[in-house]
């Protein structure tokens, strides 16, 4: 596999068009998500997933749940007040 070594030449209406992509998602207030997580801790295999949520101007839910359903926390954040909960 060879890489292209040119380093390119910058986009100059880039503002432009971003504004005008963006525009119609200006009005979302929140946002969901599922994130998987694997990986190891020394020689422990640990997997899991966060479930994910935010909210404008500045809330935030995340759930950190192990393979078989268990929550393991909750983290949850609005006005820049947080609580984690530890189960």
């Amino acid at each position: 596999m060879t890489l292209p070594s040119d380093p390119g030449t910058p986009f100059a209406d880039f503002a432009a068009v971003q504004t005008q992509l963006s525009t119609t998602c200006a009005g979302i207030r929140t946002l969901t998500a599922e994130i998987g997580l694997s990986g190891r801790a020394g020689e422990e295999k640990i997997g899991g997933r966060v479930v994910a949520g935010f909210e404008q101007p500045s809330s935030m839910r995340l759930e950190g749940v192990g393979p078989f359903g268990r929550v393991f926390f909750y983290l949850v954040a609005r006005g820049g007040a947080g609580t984690l909960l530890l189960t």
